[in-house]
């Protein structure tokens, strides 16, 4: 391990709490590395694409792809040998003429633990995988994202002394005939990359998800974004906010979550679909009146994902800003932003817009995506139909009010409020905030470099509020920026390795004062939140049984909090003219704490543990 300012080293770990799953490991076919990469003794099944067969019902939706009902069984179609590495090795290749993509929808999932499953195009210029036991769901279905190209190669790779049979039951084939892999500039596009507007963070919740339709038979492209609620750090669940009718006939179990599909800056086309992928959700709430429709997804987004969750105003509309922000998907393309300005209301329960502030409409692909108050990025909507086009910049589109969707008469499964605010703290308004997991542990991931993917900055931060831990091979590669950061502990076993030329800082210390702070006020919204020097705060006794003696340096006034790790706020006190003051926490339960201390809108934070 090279180039790191900051490490614990332990090599046996236990971790209770949650555990992340993660999506894909990585790692190689082992036909990869043989002389057997010939397809010719593969079994193949083909079939072709006709325009005929698109049968599209729902115009408000972009549609990209139709359905191959099939009924394949992986294993006992599949050629089969045993590597000298003592490798069992099943191939099988899927051809579709005539198409742009294909993608695989399975009725039945299920991988033996130790147990490889690979998807790749015939030159091997495209990988995904590997597929793996911690991809297994419940209702054992499955999904592999469309890649581009005819041809898609299934592979298998199972250590001869595992017993354990795997059930891979292949039942759709996507066949996809627009273009979902690149950002193919038309003369007459006049969209915006969402990194021409800059310093927004609230992107990196918006996301495109492409799900299959019940209804038709088809494959779509919608807009959406993940949601904060008002719940601590280690309650927090990855809800999905979209449009009801996106998501009312969609097979939610095989839908594909597209994270991070956009340019690195305003005038980059690095964009790609492969890296930040999810499978599968289940409905939570949907109403039709205000096209509301909340999903959680199976799994949380691993932590490379650099996910963020939106923060949300239910105000009415004197109490909103005039500006307006929208970011979306339109025609499945990378991810654009529009700006604009609220319009007269003619529907009480949608709000009406109109891009003018950027000239950048919405388009088919849009569906579902948010709408921000632009001086706060809170939700306030999502987009449900309207008539923005590059060729109607003044076209009005309308946004379901997240105001209205907040309650029901109806029951949890028809409103926000249970979901979002299950603690009933009734929260007019919510901030966004980045995840803080309780405990992480992180096996088999590599972590790029952000800035060369998706966003203009770097730094990407994990964090934990109790122990973060690493398993497998877990690589911070190279032109990469990442902090690790935990409240107790980080723990790096030998699969750990920081490249050469990655810029990477593991540090113990609180998650980032915007979690814990996500429900108060104390700082006004607009202030800017700095971190100051952690040497101005000197705590002591640290430990401690109960009293602490607090100095602070040359901050003579201003505010204290004290919260525990969940992010509940058990102390606040203002402070005046005085370099020291004492906090009793004799009352509380021994554990670890998190003081900031507020002074010129700014904050320094500090770790307390009492026993």
């Amino acid at each position: 391990m090279r180039n790191i300012k900051i490490i614990i080293y332990l090599i046996n770990i236990f971790i209770s709490g949650s555990i992340f799953a993660q999506v894909q490991e990585g790692g190689t076919p082992e036909s990869f590395d043989l002389n057997v990469f010939n397809l010719l003794n593969v079994p193949a099944f083909s079939y072709t694409f006709d325009p005929s067969e698109i049968n599209s019902v729902n115009d408000s939706l972009y549609d990209v792809g139709v359905a191959e009902q099939v009924r394949i069984d992986f294993i006992e179609s599949s050629s089969k040998f045993t590597s000298a590495n003592g490798i069992v090795v099943y191939r099988l290749l899927v051809e579709v003429k005539n198409t742009l993509g294909l993608g695989i929808d399975f009725s039945e999932f299920y991988l033996p633990n130790g147990g490889k499953l690979y998807a790749y195009n015939e030159d091997k210029t495209i990988l995904l995988g590997a597929f793996t036991a911690n991809n297994n769901q419940i209702d054992r279905k499955f999904s592999i994202q469309p890649i581009s190209g005819e041809k898609l190669i299934l592979e298998y790779n199972q250590p001869v002394e595992i017993n354990d049979i795997p059930k891979i039951q292949m039942n759709r084939i996507s066949k996809i005939y627009r273009p979902l892999f690149g950002d193919a500039k038309k003369s007459s596009d006049c969209y915006e990359n969402v990194h021409c507007v800059s310093n927004i963070e609230v992107e990196r919740s918006v996301m495109k998800w492409l799900f299959y339709d019940t209804k038709d038979e088809g494959y779509y492209i919608c807009s959406c974004a993940l949601v904060n609620q008002d719940v601590s750090a280690n309650n927090i669940k990855p809800y999905v906010l979209t449009a009801n009718h996106c998501g009312k006939n969609a097979d939610l179990s095989t839908a594909i979550f597209y994270f991070n599909y956009q340019n690195s800056t305003c005038t980059s086309n690095n964009s790609s679909q492969y890296n930040y992928t999810l499978s599968g959700g289940s409905q939570r709430a949907k109403r039709s009146v205000f096209d509301m429709f909340l999903l959680e997804l199976n799994t949380f987004p691993p932590p490379d994902y650099n996910v963020h969750l939106s923060g949300w105003n239910r105000s009415n509309r004197n109490d909103l800003p005039d500006q307006l922000m929208g970011i979306h998907h339109p025609e499945g393309k990378p991810k654009k932003i529009s700006l604009g300005t609220f319009k007269s209301n003619t529907n009480p329960n949608f709000w009406r817009v109109e891009w003018d502030i950027n000239n950048a409409p919405t388009a088919g692909g849009s569906s579902g995506s948010p709408l921000f108050e632009d001086s706060n990025d809170r939700i306030i909507g999502w987009l449900s139909y309207g008539t923005s086009a590059c060729d109607k910049i003044d076209g009005i589109d309308r946004y379901g009010k997240f105001r209205d969707a907040w309650s029901s008469i109806s029951g949890s499964d028809s409103r926000l409020k249970d979901w979002l605010d299950p603690n009933n703290n009734d929260m007019n308004t919510l901030v966004g905030r980045d995840p803080c997991f309780t405990n992480l542990l992180i096996t088999n991931r590599i972590f790029y470099s952000a800035q060369q993917r998706y966003q203009p900055e770097n730094k990407v931060t994990v964090q934990t509020g109790n122990t973060l831990a690493t398993s497998g091979n877990v690589i911070i590669k190279t032109g990469s920026e990442h902090k690790f950061s935990a409240g107790q502990e980080i723990v790096f076993t030998s699969g750990f390795d920081a490249e050469l030329g990655s810029d990477f800082l593991a540090v113990l210390e609180p998650c980032d004062v915007i979690a814990f702070r996500m429900a108060n006020e104390q700082i006004k919204e607009n202030s800017k939140i700095e971190l100051l020097d952690k040497d101005r705060l000197i705590v002591y006794p640290n430990p401690t049984n109960g009293l602490i003696k607090i100095n602070f340096s040359d901050l003579s006034s201003g505010n204290y909090e004290v919260y525990s790790l969940d992010g509940r706020m058990i102390l606040f006190n203002q402070y005046k003219n005085s370099l020291e003051i004492s906090i009793d926490l004799t009352n509380f339960a021994n554990g670890v704490y998190v003081i900031n201390i507020i002074a010129n809108d700014k904050v320094i934070s500090k770790k307390l543990i009492k026993e």
